[in-house]
């Protein structure tokens, strides 16, 4: 199969992208795993907007990604998965923005259901990229099954080990290596 894309600077733009993301969540997941307890850092500090932060410019990062890496496959085969699978993680982004600033801001309030619903669509949006990038085929289909296997299993081992507490957002953007790095060596 061939590894053209529509738009190779797209798909650059998207790799870099995504691992910026990848970096971001790491940082953020440093700054919570210092703190010293599953809560993280203490809310209204400066260590927890920098924590909280962090993991909303990996949320918005991995969405600008995933909707560029879409847009370089324009015209290819798997291009409507990937959209669809963009378009599903853009609204699961949105709904992570909203629970990430509640934990921020000590008079906003997210709904309960915003976290469950974000981890869902996000884990859902992952996985309809993979299928896409199987699709397209060449170097990426490797990168594609990963994310789907990725995308299947984690929900289900956290609903099956880890009781009422669905959220571990590392799982969303510790995968993205897996598509950014071969995101780069197409043409």
């Amino acid at each position: 199969m061939d590894d053209s894309v529509s738009n190779p600077d797209l798909a650059r733009a998207a790799a870099i992208g995504l691992l910026l993301a990848f970096v971001a969540m790491i940082a953020g997941a440093t700054i919570w795993a210092t703190a010293g307890g599953q809560d993280g850092s203490t809310p209204g500090t400066a260590r927890h907007a920098w924590e909280r932060g962090l993991l909303m410019a990996a949320i918005v990062l991995t969405v600008l990604g995933l909707l560029l890496l879409a847009w370089s496959l324009r015209g290819s085969p798997g291009f409507g998965l990937v959209l669809a699978g963009a378009t599903v993680s853009a609204i699961a982004g949105a709904l992570g923005l909203v629970e990430e600033a509640s934990t921020v801001s000590p008079s906003f309030a997210a709904a309960g259901w915003v976290l469950t619903t974000y981890v869902f669509l996000a884990f859902a949006g992952q996985g309809i990229v993979g299928f896409g990038l199987v699709q397209f085929g060449g170097r990426l289909t490797a990168a594609g099954w990963i994310l789907v296997a990725w995308n299947i299993a984690w929900p289900l081992i956290v609903l099956t080990f880890s009781g009422d507490d669905l959220y571990y957002p590392v799982l969303h953007h510790f995968v993205l290596p897996a598509v950014s790095i071969p995101l780069l060596t197409v043409n």
